[in-house]
């Protein structure tokens, strides 16, 4: 091989390797190019928010599983996506892909701690017909009366919620009973189950009572406090009262002076009609008597004339 033949092939050659080093520098460079990140914002125990960033993508899509949550599309794109009604303490994984390229990020709902969840108990009491509920009220025996019992939900959803009111011997159980206003079979003296109740949601509790008759109270005020009591599988229980002041009045005897009570006749009619019998009854009498009067006076008057 002459030294002009090696020169070309050496010129040659460092043109290959020149071209191959751009074309491969300029591939590498076209797919570090694209970004992806993808992050756990926040989880709650039925909720996860992730955060993407994508810069220079061809195609982006974000996925929870197999299913596409985001189809971003090529650019740039970065903000936020959240997913709800997830079960709680359960792993989900988030793909960020695009291409051959993907990221993926694994974020776990929070356990429901039984801890947080509380129940609010409200019991009122009415008369019949109204419809403002009282935490005392004063009646009279033998009222009827429907009673309020209102639960909620506090920082968590309530499971399984139970409701039992044992009544006073005096306070009569009349059926009516309803929930949020429908009516529902059970005695809530034996306790019903009302269900779920969701975070910050409540159910009200409705029924009639009859209070006993006077006889069973004494004279004056008797109070009577009624407790509702509210447990739930998940959360301790909770109680509330309401108070009735029954009132029962003394009954005066009234006394009856004179014949008839009315004083019109007793005082003046009667005295005046037996007067008037008396008189014609002795008339006679009375008439010789007053002439015998009249003739002393008389008789005394001469003597001393």
């Amino acid at each position: 091989m002459t030294k002009s033949s090696i020169n070309i092939f050496t010129l040659f050659s460092s043109i290959v390797i020149s071209l191959i080093a751009f074309f491969g520098i300029g591939m590498m460079s076209s797919v570090e190019a694209t970004t992806l990140n993808l992050y756990c914002n926040s989880v709650t125990s039925s909720s996860i928010e992730v955060e993407y960033d994508v810069e220079d993508a061809t195609d982006a899509n974000l996925y929870l599983g197999a299913d596409l949550l985001l189809a971003l599309g090529a650019g740039d794109h970065n903000g936020y996506h959240s997913e709800t009604g997830l079960n709680a303490g359960t792993s989900y994984t988030f793909n960020l892909e695009d291409g051959e390229l993907s990221r993926s990020v694994s974020c776990t709902t929070d356990d429901e701690d039984d801890d947080d969840a509380e129940i609010y108990v409200t019991k009122k009491v009415t008369t019949e017909g109204s419809t403002i509920y009282y935490n005392s009220l004063d009646i009279s025996p033998g009222e009827l009366l429907t009673y309020s019992i209102e639960v909620e939900a506090d920082d968590a959803d309530l499971e399984d919620v139970f409701v039992v009111d044992e009544l006073s011997s005096r306070i009569i159980y009349e059926g009516n009973l309803k929930v949020d206003g429908n009516s529902v079979s059970g005695d809530i003296e034996d306790g019903i189950d009302i269900g779920d109740i969701d975070e910050g949601e409540s159910k009200i509790i409705t029924f009639d009572v009859e209070v006993a008759s006077e006889s069973n109270f004494l004279i004056g005020t008797t109070s009577i406090t009624n407790v509702a009591n509210v447990s739930a599988d998940n959360a301790p229980s909770n109680t509330d009262s309401a108070t009735i002041n029954i009132e029962r009045e003394s009954k005066v005897t009234e006394v009856v002076t004179g014949i008839t009570g009315n004083s019109f006749f007793d005082y003046f009619l009667i005295p005046l009609l037996i007067a008037s019998v008396i008189f014609f009854s002795f008339r006679k009498q009375i008439t010789s008597y007053i002439e015998r009067i009249e003739k002393g006076f008389l008789k005394v008057k001469e003597e001393l004339m």
